[in-house]
């Protein structure tokens, strides 16, 4: 077991010994095992820190990229290495200082979650990081509090410089139902002191871990990828994939078009944007060509890896192409896989970042994040993946809604999706019209900015999280006593244990299972229900598009009858409304929205020609 050593001994030996600790603090005591990041601990030497403080448990920085326990706070003793109202931890587990420190139910730590988060406590943290550049920081996080409470904190580094804003902390239904926040910060290389500072809450929230990284894209709930072929059961992905292809990289051609339509790429497909806003817009083709390089198009239409030599002082990279305010812009689409953005009225604020294999990746905008540098822009994106032969693209919601874009595809047929004209102000009424929606419209200076997905809605607060609980408890109920039958899998039923878990059998044999899940589990099919695409012949998403869909009662599943979708009281009025003034009744309101073919997805062998179309806002 651990034993305590005397204050004497270890002001003596705190240089040597890395479990002996300072007056107010403890040895290390005994763990169910590794921290989080202990694999990923730098060697680096550590910069000068207050008398005493060093990182826990050894001395050794952490790693940034790295993920970092939030019970691993420096040792040092309070008011040097942490702040809290306690003198003991109320949680009375893994360390017992005045820190509360209970376990928890959530995985990717060590076990255990600091909680009893009261105003004015901090946390230090000692790390070494690997290179300047700005940073994502997932932190995870469980909270409950009542309405209209307030919860928030930041980050700042040794100097006291604020690197994060305050961070609002989502109400997630529950001290163990976690979530991912997302947030950022610019770091410079070298060995810092990080502080995790609770502006205000009131105990209202735990974490568990906080993770760094330089990947360009943050973390967007995902969107099934387009295949070649439009499939049943896509595999959810931000980024579509193809298999690998000989990568095109032509010079620059001009051709005559609307000023100030750029030149375009020439081998690629013959592309199209038609501005009917009457806004000055810019558009943005960030992807992969076959080989994984990150790539992007310039304005005079040459296709070129992206580089650290494009960055600004403040490290930002200018890789927007202008759209003409009116009329038409055209080049060519290049063979790439990945996204093409779309802002109006201002350029997006992107900034370059170097990831592990020395690749210069680009962060996107965080359309859901208050303090994202294009929260006020207006801006939307499109999703594409192109070989050179087959070119599969579509428009999504799963994330928000901003502006009203829809996509032709011209090749051995003509398909076009996306929204109608007068969609965007007809899709925000109708989610006013619904008090519990009304809170999924983001309005800053009278302008309407975008419509969240309710589970990113939920993180800011402006959605409950309960929402759709009484009907997934209708569902839990009804298969207790009842049998969910699969059309389209002869021999696959299932039916609610005692365990409240829905189990799948196939001939009689086990097949695949799923606990009860929370209304963020549904919106984002995720938790509970997040499983493969292809296991079990898709369940994990039919379930998911069910419960979305309000049509988990039917009597045979999965029920792809439009007619049928979004008739119960508790449903995903979000989609419904974004299909509603969708062409064809198509979109992507939720993560599987393509289950029954109901997706804003097009895809052809034999492209010709491909056009955007921006309607009036």
């Amino acid at each position: 077991m651990a034993t305590r050593s005397s204050p004497a001994l270890c002001a003596a030996l705190l240089l040597l010994i890395a479990g002996c600790a300072s007056p107010g603090t403890s040895t290390v005591p005994p763990s169910t095992g590794p921290s989080a990041s202990t694999a990923a601990r730098s060697p680096e030497s550590l910069a000068a820190t207050p008398s005493g403080e060093r990182a826990y448990p050894d001395g050794v920085a952490w790693a940034v990229p790295g993920t970092i326990a939030i019970d691993d706070y420096d040792l040092g003793g309070r008011d040097v290495a942490y702040h809290t109202l306690a003198r003991n931890n109320p949680g009375g587990v893994y360390r017992h200082d005045g820190v509360g420190i209970e376990k928890t139910t959530d995985t990717g730590g060590n076990g255990y979650d600091v909680g009893w988060n009261a105003n004015g406590n901090w946390y230090h943290y000692t790390v070494a990081v690997a290179q300047t550049g700005s940073y994502e920081i997932a932190v995870r996080i469980a909270s409950v509090r009542p309405a209209g409470e307030a919860a928030t904190f930041h980050i700042e580094d040794e100097t006291g410089t604020n690197l994060t804003g305050a961070v609002i902390v989502p109400v997630t239904g529950g001290f163990q139902r976690w979530s991912t926040l997302m947030t950022k910060a610019s770091l410079t290389a070298g060995s810092h002191v990080l502080k995790v500072a609770v502006d205000t809450g009131h105990a209202s929230f735990n974490f568990t871990t906080m993770t760094f990284s330089t990947t360009a894209v943050a973390s967007p709930t995902p969107t099934p990828t387009p295949s070649a072929t439009p499939s049943h059961l896509p595999s959810p992905s931000p980024t579509p994939s193809v298999s690998p292809t000989p990568v095109h990289t032509p010079s620059p051609t001009p051709i005559a078009s609307s000023s100030p339509t750029p030149p375009p790429v020439t081998g690629g497909l013959p592309t199209t944007i038609v501005n009917n806003s009457g806004i000055a817009g810019w558009f943005y083709i960030f992807g992969s060509d076959a080989n994984g390089i990150p790539m992007h198009v310039r304005p005079d239409g040459a296709v070129v890896a992206n580089s650290l030599a494009d960055r600004d002082a403040s490290g930002h990279v200018d890789y927007s192409v202008p759209i003409a305010t009116t009329g038409s812009t055209t080049f060519r689409f290049p063979h790439l896989n990945g996204r093409m953005y779309v802002s109006l009225g201002q350029k997006l604020s992107v900034s370059g970042n170097v990831d592990a294999r020395g690749r210069v990746n680009v962060s996107t905008p965080v359309g859901w994040n208050p303090r994202d540098a294009n929260y006020a822009v207006l801006h939307d994106w499109v999703e594409y993946a192109y070989s050179g032969t087959t070119f599969n693209v579509n428009v999504t919601a799963v994330d928000m809604y901003g502006l009203p874009m829809s996509i032709t595809l011209d090749g051995r047929t003509t398909q076009k999706t996306g929204s109608l004209p007068g969609a965007r102000s007809a899709i925000f009424a109708g989610l006013r019209a619904d008090p519990n929606f009304a809170g999924t419209v983001l309005t800053q200076n009278a302008i309407d900015l975008r419509a969240l997905s309710p589970g990113h809605a939920a993180g800011l607060g402006l959605f409950s999280p309960t929402y759709l609980d009484p009907y997934i408890s209708q569902v839990w109920s009804y298969y207790t006593n009842h049998t969910y039958t699969i059309a389209n899998q002869p021999g696959v039923s299932g039916s609610v244990d005692s365990t409240n878990t829905l189990r799948f059998t196939k001939s009689g044999a086990p097949y695949i299972a799923f606990a009860k899940p929370t209304t963020l589990d549904v919106f984002g099919c995720s938790g509970a229900i997040i499983s493969p695409n292809t296991a079990a012949g898709g369940l994990g998403s039919d379930l998911c598009a069910a419960l979305n869909r309000g049509t988990a009662l039917a009597a045979v599943q999965p029920d792809n009858v439009a007619a049928d979708f979004y008739g119960v009281p508790l449903t995903n009025v979000y989609s419904r409304v974004i299909h509603q003034y969708s062409i064809a009744g198509k979109a992507y309101g939720f993560p599987y929205d393509d289950n029954g073919g109901f997706s804003s997805f097009v895809a052809d062998g034999q492209p010709r020609a491909f056009t955007v179309t921006i309607e009036r806002l």
